[in-house]
């Protein structure tokens, strides 16, 4: 990012509370043209509300956003499409278009560009998938040609191919770029400096997301060096106390033995007098040293070994011999793969795969078509969906905790305890009722009732859903540690690479078996997806190449040719025009 480019928008000392309760006050920062940005921070920090101040959608309670640009347009995009969703999709993006003379004549050729075919446009908005839903919202606001994009949790119901769509056209888009995103795999390649939203203001870090994580514990390391230097040097002012207080005591005690020497006695008592008083001052030292002393830093302590489940010899715990499931076509056909004890598995697929439907399979609930599946007599499998149902909301944190457990010793509780702690949950949280806590929260419990309970087996369905980033690398070192069986559905990357240890992946209609992993599936996709070894562009590549020339296009029709960024226009105009004549 160049550090030449103009300042679009100022965000100055805002804040917003609703009645007594404040959100973030203090907030400032700026974002400059074509830039792209990526807000972070927990949940509940306010990262949507202040898109939505962005947006014009919400006013501050105090504070200013300034502009640098006559007449802002600014396009925002929220976590679920607020389209009307009985409206035929396609007519959503002929409105966004109708605001905007420079759009494309072509729309459904712009919207095969896209990756949207007629038959899906010409469906409902409400009927079209998170994906397809996601690639709507963002061409109709991209069709507006806006100054700022902001784009709130964009990768939510993407798969592995539309999270690699989303990449490329955010790292094609010319306009400035604010982005909201647990998936840090996506933040880790677009984005061009982090800001981290907290309660009392804006944290600025330059690069990209590992950047930010490495300045966030090199800080932390720095304050951890800074408190014990701290505390070094108040244990040495308390020992020269100590020794001074010592040293006055015994002067008075000499004093006394002297009395019957006249002369003696002032000079002993002055010595005595002079030790206290510097014992004084340098008590009123240490006193200011703990008032002001930098609070010790908060780091959690690393999770090694946890093995909870029920334990069982049978090393297999299910076998897949040519398993198929149909409905009006094959979902997948001619599958065979094991789970074996201490698989971390992920099961990978497009949307609309079948990975729901092989869980259920897995569990009993749906029955294949084909094949046949065997399954360990100990096996006890511990199910995770999506909707999380099965919390008692009358219970608290540590009650529903606790009532998985056959018998509840001190030893249990304290264990039980533990484990809270490593799932978020402090002191306060424990007595909350479980019908109070957030999605989030209620996601957190209830793995780790499963992880407390006798299974052998657990399936998770997108464990990391709705919770922050903080959240979620907390539970990747909760199950990277933990020794049992784990099957899970993700489409968080870092998450798949920090814990499987083996893949599923549903391609071509059958079952893929990767026992290298996310480390050797990533690659092999990557190759698929990436063109050949001559520079030919893949389809994928030529569907985003062919996007961003008709985007040049209309961006040289409404810039006057001796404007300075016509020539930069026209030189990548040109350049990807016939590097696609080149391959046709």
């Amino acid at each position: 990012m160049s550090s030449n480019l103009k300042t679009l928008v100022q965000v100055d000392r805002l804040g917003i509370a609703y009645g007594f309760r404040r959100i973030f006050s203090g907030v400032s920062f700026h974002l400059k043209a074509r830039e792209r940005v990526a807000l972070v921070g927990r949940n509940g920090a306010g990262k949507t509300t202040l898109l939505r101040v962005l947006a014009g959608l919400e006013r501050p309670t105090e504070g200013a956003v300034l502009w640098f640009v006559d007449r802002p347009v600014v396009a925002y995009h929220p976590q679920e499409p607020d389209s009307d969703p009985a409206l035929p999709a396609y007519e959503h993006i002929q409105r966004a278009a109708a605001v905007n003379p420079a759009a494309p004549v072509d729309l459904w050729g712009w919207c095969r560009r896209w990756g949207l075919r007629k038959t899906d446009l010409e469906r409902p908005f409400g009927q079209l998938s998170g994906g397809q839903k996601t690639r709507v919202s963002l061409l109709a606001r991209t069709l507006t040609r806006p100054d700022l994009l902001l784009l709130d949790e964009p990768t939510n119901h993407l798969d592995q191919e539309g999270l690699r769509w989303l990449e490329e056209f955010v790292l094609h888009f010319r306009g400035s770029l604010l982005v909201v995103s647990h998936d840090r795999a996506f933040l880790d390649r677009v984005a061009e400096r982090i800001l981290e939203l907290t309660a009392d203001g804006v944290r600025e870090y330059s690069g990209s997301y590992t950047d930010y994580r490495a300045a966030k514990e090199a800080a932390l390391r720095r304050q951890e060096q800074l408190h014990a230097a701290q505390q070094q040097r108040i244990k040495q002012l308390e020992e020269a106390i100590r020794r001074q207080q010592a040293w006055a005591d015994k002067a008075h005690r000499e004093a006394g033995k002297k009395s019957d020497v006249r002369a003696a006695v002032p000079a002993e008592r002055a010595r005595a007098k002079r030790l206290a008083k510097a014992a004084k001052a340098r008590i009123r030292r240490l006193e200011r040293m703990k008032e002001e002393q930098l609070p010790r830093p908060r780091r959690d302590p690393v999770i090694r070994g946890l093995h909870l489940s029920g334990a069982g010899r049978n090393p297999t715990l299910v076998v897949a011999e040519g398993l198929g499931k149909r409905f009006d076509r094959w979902l997948f056909q001619h599958a065979t793969f094991s789970v074996d004890r201490g698989d971390k598995i992920a099961l990978i697929g497009p949307n609309g795969a079948g990975k729901t439907t092989l869980i259920r399979i897995l569990c009993g609930v749906e029955e294949p078509s084909t094949g046949r599946l065997w399954k360990s007599p100990s096996l006890r499998i511990g199910l995770l969906d999506q909707e999380v149902q099965w919390l008692d909301p009358g219970r608290t944190v540590l009650e529903e905790s606790l009532s998985v457990l056959a018998r509840r010793t001190p030893e249990d509780a304290t264990r039980v305890r533990t484990l809270l702690h490593h799932f978020l949950f402090d002191n306060d949280d424990l007595h909350k009722l479980a019908g109070n806590l957030s999605t989030g929260e209620k996601k957190r419990l209830a793995l780790l009732k499963l992880v407390l309970s006798e299974y052998n087996l657990l399936i998770l369905d997108e464990p990391l859903e709705h919770l922050d980033v903080e959240t979620r690398e907390k539970l990747e070192e909760v199950l990277a540690a933990y020794e049992g069986t784990l099957l899970f559905t993700s489409h968080d990357r870092w998450f798949l690479r920090r814990v499987s240890t083996k893949v599923l992946a549903i391609e071509g209609a059958t079952i893929i078996q990767y026992p290298g992993g996310y480390d050797e599936y990533e690659p092999r996709q990557a190759a698929s997806n990436g063109g050949h070894g001559d520079g030919t562009p893949s389809k994928e590549e030529r569907l985003l190449m062919e996007t961003r020339l008709a985007y040049l296009s209309a961006s040289l029709a409404q810039v006057a040719k001796d404007d300075p960024a016509y020539a930069a226009l026209e030189a990548e105009y040109l350049a990807l025009a016939r590097r696609l004549r080149q391959h046709r």
